[in-house]
Parts: C-alpha cells; structure tokens; sequence
C-alpha cells in the first residue's frame, strides 16, 4: 500500500482524487480546512496544512512515496494585479516544498494547467512539447513552478510528473458542491436565471468530467517511464455558445434564458483544446465520458439540489 500526500486535498479535484487513491492506498490530506466526510472514508487521515504560510514541509514527508500539489490561490481568470505577493505564494511555497523533498526518496505530481500554459494563437490541439506563453498571472505561475520543477530534477534529481490539466467541470466527491462553466450553465439555466457571458461567446475551450480527470491522474502516477509532462484533456473543444445550446436543448428549449454578452477580458484564451495522445500511448487512459452525456450527469445531479446563484461565465 501506498502513501499519497495530497496538497489541496479538500478542493474539487482533491477530494475525487483522495475517494480514488483511499481504496488502495493511504492517502495523507494537507489542507487548511477539513470535510468531516474524511472521518467515514478508510485509509484517510488529515492534516490542517496552510501551503503558503507554513515554513517547512518536513512533517508530511515522513513514509511518503508521492506528494501530489494541487494548491494555487489564483484563478485561470486573474491577471496580473497584485502578481507579486501571489507569486510568493505560489512559485516561493512551492520552492520551499522542493527543497524538503530534495534527497529524500519522494515522488513529486503537480497539477499545472493546460488550459492557459500554451497561450494565445499557436497550434490546436497544443502538443506537450509546444512552446508556453504566459497569457494571465495565473498561467504565469504555473509555468514558473514548471521550471523550478526541472530545475531541481537537473541539479537535485528530483523525481516529478506534471500534469496538464485542460477544464475540468463535475461534481465534489461526497459534496452538493460543484465546479466548472458546465454546472454553472445547466443551474442558471434550472433556475430560470440569466447568463451573462463575457465576451462573445465563441471561445473554445477542451471541458474534461471530474472522473476522467481523477483516472487519468491515477493513470500517471502508476506509470513508470521516461516522459513526465502529459496534457490531460479530450482532445475535444466546444465554445461556450455550443455549451449553452447542448444545455437549453435538453432542459428548456421552450423557453431559453436571456443571455447576455459583456466585453471579453485581456486574460480571455480564444482557443484551447489539448493533444492527449501522449499519456494515451504511455498509460492507456483515454477519457470516458463524452460532453453529451457528461451534462446529463450534471443536469441529474443539479435536479437533487439547491443551487446558489454564480457570476459571469468565462
């Protein structure tokens, strides 16, 4: 049995990641706050961590095989107001945490975001090896964090993997909460609430169910070979125009919402779908769940609870 760390394990990707690896595994959550769903899951235990204020990493290391960080304070919507002090958080934690692992017998995944590394105007879908650009603060510190990773393998041999991850959109493991463009779409569109989009709708982007996600993270951690950066997507893109109209078809097409458009954002990607080929070829993963049929888990799951209202859709 393995030990997993998992850093922002009470997120939305963490928890469905931890209800994934617990089965097999012990898996150890760092997170400033606490689910009291982790008392009736086996093979978890908890620990309130604050990744960017604490000084050392040390007491989570002890019989760890792998440390998987999921932590960032930004959004893929942040610019580049107030960048220092999140740089700090982000880029200078994660240093600190590298400089703990180093010559220790510990594994390293971090979740980076192919949803913005790659940037504006290259070729789609975008390959591992394709060039970065930094487009948004929050691609920047991804990227950042990206280099001190081969920094340290190069001069301190660290072991990492990096995954990047397109738009996930689900549900949390054991939680009413969710998270994505998709949810957010299907619940104003249950409540009869406008939707105001910024821009004009015809951004495309590669949306990925939460269970894929957590399977193809699952998939990397148990590959052994040489490649250790690997897009995680569909391979798929659908503008969010196509998103609304998927939604509206199947739950009032007799009566859509008013939609809005507002003015697109300088950190606004016009276009971002991911080659996945690589991780399929090393693992096999390859995602299960089509868009069609991930909305009508949404929209199933969206019926049985009451949602708060949302702000603009990206």
């Amino acid at each position: 049995m393995k030990k997993y760390v998992v850093l922002g394990g009470n997120g939305f990707i963490g928890r469905n990641l931890v209800n994934k690896l617990s089965r097999d595994n012990h898996v150890l959550v760092a997170d400033r706050t606490y689910s009291p769903e982790f008392e009736a899951m086996n093979n978890i235990s908890y620990k309130k961590f604050n990744f960017t204020e604490e000084e050392s990493f040390a007491p989570l290391l002890d019989g760890a095989d792998t440390i998987i960080h999921l932590v960032s304070t930004l959004f893929a919507k942040d610019g580049t107001e107030n960048l220092a002090p999140e740089v700090s958080a982000n880029v200078l934690s994660t240093i600190r945490l590298l400089e703990d692992i180093a010559g220790r017998n510990v594994n390293l995944l971090f979740v980076s975001s192919g949803g913005t590394v790659y940037g504006e105007g290259g070729e789609f879908p975008a390959l591992e090896d394709d060039s970065k650009h930094a487009f948004c603060g929050y691609a920047l510190t991804k990227m950042m964090i990206e280099n001190t990773l081969e920094l340290y393998q190069n001069q301190h041999g660290l072991r990492y993997q990096t995954v990047r991850l397109s738009n996930p959109y689900g549900f949390m493991s054991n939680s009413g909460r969710m998270q994505g463009l998709i949810p957010i779409i299907v619940n104003r569109v249950l409540h009869g609430e406008p939707i105001t989009i910024w821009g004009d709708g015809e951004n495309i982007r590669d949306y990925i169910f939460i269970d894929d996600v957590v399977d193809a993270i699952a998939a990397v951690l148990n590959y052994e070979g040489d490649e250790n950066i690997f897009n995680v997507g569909t391979g798929v893109g659908y503008s969010i125009n196509e998103i609304l109209n998927l939604v509206i078809e199947k739950l009032s097409p007799e009566k859509p919402p008013v939609i809005q458009y507002s003015s697109s954002r300088k950190c606004d990607i016009r276009k971002n779908v991911l080659n996945i080929e690589r991780i399929t070829k090393c693992t096999g993963w390859k995602p299960k769940t089509g868009i069609e049929e991930g909305i009508e888990l949404v929209i199933r799951e969206s019926r049985t609870k009451i949602r708060p209202s949302f702000s603009a859709i990206e």
